[in-house]
């Protein structure tokens, strides 16, 4: 047993960056499933899309243990010894029940009854772990889609209740196949582990593909970013991030989960799933930016101010646009798909809301970028911790002042203080030795 427990702690921590990520969107979507059980009624309409809440979540865990136990298997022992490959199956396992098992209170909440629906999540994590553990594309590709596969035989008058039996069933069997050995490849390890896992928790893709899909764009965009001589945006920033590509593929992606689990009439998704984008992106995009920030170092020279002072502005003025474009674009996105789709959504609460995040991290991320985003720390849990916290308290003040919200005395007091703040955070960035902004260990 202390063999596994060692193990579970492996896993959790392969990756601090995804484990933050992970633990950020939890708290985030939670908050959005304790909402949906407030404004529901008691026919249950609340309860597909805590189900696509808990499922998405699910699949962010997949891949999260997925990539902790494809670490582990490319030890030697994975291949010789039986004890081993016996503890980092009991490990991916315990771990995958702990998390359904925190997710199922939230669930519950929005029906108030238990069902086969709740084994759902833990076969989400299983199946999608392997876009990571699978042995080639097609396995990346095809296992994770049996889950999204089976669920279209409802168009045939297959009973839900059949298809999740036969998705446990189809579940356990994919764990024989592992714990078989079935899915290991012959390589040696991977020398970019921490990189990889980063790419993961910043945009969902692994290292590999990441790296080809900026390659392609700094092909047809090189004229263009040589001629940005004084502009560091392509520097701090990745080509994918910089021209708000992600955020464009994220509104299809949303708007897909909320077209296929949302009837016109029923209680919009968009809402939460729009605020939690953006304040988990804010995440996302300066865990990116922080590992960036080394590239300024061959050109660090040319910038006066005293302790690069000049440079410094010019990375939170870059981040500060990344941010502002960013978050345009995905809200521009989800109202343009919406009015095509007919579906409804309440613009006025998603515009004070989405602007709230805004002020608030624009004010609070200097201080999230003078952090080591590789190696955890209470501190930066902390921060986490604040940062999270204070949105969600703010997007809940926001949904119960909506009316009223321009003449509160506590919005501009809240504007006030995210001035205060920026002016604080600032000048802790402006105090950090350089030398320390350039390393990520």
């Amino acid at each position: 047993m202390k063999a596994v427990k060692q193990t579970i702690g492996l896993m959790l921590t392969h990756s601090v960056a995804m484990f933050i990520s992970v633990l950020l969107i939890t708290v985030i979507f939670a908050f959005f499933q304790y909402n949906l059980s407030l404004y529901g009624n008691s026919s249950g309409s609340s309860f597909l899309p805590a189900l696509m809440i808990n499922l998405t979540l699910a699949v962010l865990m997949g891949v999260f243990i997925g990539g902790a136990m494809k670490s582990l298997q490319l030890n030697y022992l994975w291949k010789i010894n039986q004890h081993y490959r016996n503890v980092l199956i009991a490990a991916f396992l315990l771990i995958a029940v702990s998390y359904c098992l925190i997710l199922m209170p939230a669930l519950y909440l929005n029906t108030q009854q238990l069902s086969l629906m709740f084994l759902l999540p833990f076969c989400i994590i299983i199946f999608s772990s392997h876009m990571v553990i699978g042995q080639n594309l097609w396995h990346k590709i095809l296992i994770p889609a049996v889950p999204l596969g089976l669920f279209q035989l409802t168009k045939y008058g297959v009973e839900l209740t059949t298809i999740i039996i036969v998705l446990f069933i189809a579940t356990f069997g994919l764990i024989y196949f592992m714990y078989n050995n079935y899915f290991y490849r012959e390589r040696s390890p991977i020398s970019h582990e921490k990189e990889n896992s980063l790419a993961v928790a910043t945009t969902g893709l692994n290292l590999k593909w990441v790296m080809a899909f900026n390659y392609y764009i700094g092909l047809v965009l090189t004229k263009w970013i040589a001629r940005s001589k004084r502009n560091i945006d392509w520097t701090i920033i990745m080509p994918h991030t910089k021209l708000a590509l992600f955020s464009f593929l994220y509104v299809i992606l949303i708007m897909g989960f909320v077209l296929m689990n949302s009837e016109k009439g029923d209680k919009p998704l968009l809402e939460p799933f729009t605020i939690m984008f953006i304040s988990a992106s804010f995440i996302s995009l300066i865990m990116e930016s922080r590992q960036l920030l080394r590239q300024t170092r061959v050109f660090s020279h040319i910038f006066s101010g005293n302790k690069h002072r000049q440079l410094r502005n010019k990375i939170l003025i870059s981040m500060d646009k990344m941010f502002i474009v960013n978050s345009i674009v995905f809200v521009v996105g989800i109202f343009l798909v919406a009015y095509a789709f007919s579906k409804p959504i309440n613009a006025q609460y998603i515009l004070y809301t989405v602007t709230a995040v805004i002020l608030f991290a624009l004010a609070y991320y200097p201080i999230l970028l003078c952090m080591n985003w590789i190696n955890i720390s209470f501190t930066l849990l902390a921060s986490i911790t604040v940062y999270a916290g204070t949105i969600i308290a703010t997007a809940r003040w926001i949904n119960i002042h909506t009316v009223d919200l321009l003449s509160s005395p506590y919005t501009w007091m809240f504007i006030v203080a995210c001035l205060l703040l920026r002016g604080i955070t600032q000048t802790i960035f402006w105090k950090r030795p350089f030398e320390l902004l350039l390393k990520n260990k």
